[in-house]
């Protein structure tokens, strides 16, 4: 899974700008999720 999402991924995404002054993330901190936080609370949908 992590190959899948970190594969080239300088190509796939602009950088997260830094937050402006009235930015919810200006004004509240949030610590991020690590990897192995998002595969346990990620859903495991089958079709």
């Amino acid at each position: 899974m992590q190959i899948a999402v970190t594969n080239k991924l300088d190509e796939s995404f602009k950088p997260v700008p830094k937050p402006n002054r009235d930015d919810w993330l200006r004004n509240h901190e949030e610590k991020g999720q690590t990897m192995k936080s998002f595969e346990r609370t990620t859903s495991k949908a089958v079709p």
